[in-house]
């Protein structure tokens, strides 16, 4: 039996930054001076929501390693969010379980419309939870 992440623990600040997870990630996209308001435009977002769909123009270059640098940047902006507090005792509280993005829309973080998608959010969930575990170490 998989457990479903809610909705509602993406839209918490982060202990860190007072920031979301969802507007850093998005933010990282566009590097450089050159970017830095929109950067900032997509950090004062009001959503989630909000912030996705502001990373998601290609008015305004991202960077070209995107594909190669994402997984890291959510997997820093997780170990940020889950390591203390409340939210680190709900995803210990997962225990072994999988865990699954239930997005029909993410086929690369979530499940996907035919649930075979990547699954990438739920597996770097489950290596934070290892990692405060003491499963395994770092990277």
């Amino acid at each position: 039996m998989s457990s479903r992440i809610s909705r509602r623990l993406g839209s918490r600040p982060t202990a860190c930054t007072g920031r979301r997870v969802e507007h850093d990630f998005q933010a990282q996209k566009f590097p450089g001076a050159v970017s830095a308001a929109y950067r900032e435009k997509i950090r004062a977002a009001k959503t989630p929501k909000e912030a996705k769909a502001l990373g998601r123009t290609r008015n305004i270059a991202i960077r070209p390693d995107w594909e190669e640098v994402r997984d890291g940047i959510m997997l820093a902006a997780l170990r940020k969010k889950f390591a203390a507090g409340e939210l680190r005792e709900l995803l210990l509280a997962t225990g072994d379980r999988p865990l699954v993005e239930a997005s029909p829309f993410d086929s690369y973080w979530g499940c996907g419309r035919s649930e075979r998608g990547r699954h990438r959010l739920g597996e770097l969930l489950m290596q934070v939870r290892s990692e405060l575990n003491g499963d395994v170490a770092r990277e």
